[in-house]
């Protein structure tokens, strides 16, 4: 039988850089994962606005790779590895159109920028 129901199905994805930290402790990652998060990141948003949107709500919670991490082993103690490719941009829910009139708190608290704290932009 057909349903009436909307169902929006997405696919399973892996760790935030967020998750990750937390799992090592907060230890920081090297460089060249580093580059590779940013560069993908950024593209994701450099699209993003090509839409004439705006996310409002980057941070490292909203962000999530496309694969699944790995365990290494660094100074004899575990630690789980970030992967490599492609990352994905999550989290639209609270993103506006360009022209659209903005709330006047957009982001999570402990990531808002200046600008937005002393209401400038």
């Amino acid at each position: 039988p057909i349903s009436k129901h909307l169902c929006l199905v997405f696919p399973l994805l892996g760790s935030t850089p967020y998750d990750l930290l937390k799992e090592n402790q907060f230890q920081g990652f090297n460089l060249d994962w580093t580059r590779e998060i940013s560069k993908t990141f950024l593209f994701g948003l450099q699209m993003l606005h090509s839409t004439n949107r705006i996310h409002t709500d980057v941070k490292p919670e909203n962000i999530m790779s496309k694969h699944k991490p790995t365990q290494i082993t660094v100074r004899q103690r575990p630690f789980t590895h970030p992967p490599g490719g492609e990352m994905v941009l999550i989290d639209l829910g609270s993103s506006l159109l360009l022209n659209q009139k903005k709330p006047l708190l957009v982001c999570t608290r402990q990531y808002r920028a200046p600008e937005v704290i002393i209401n400038l932009g």
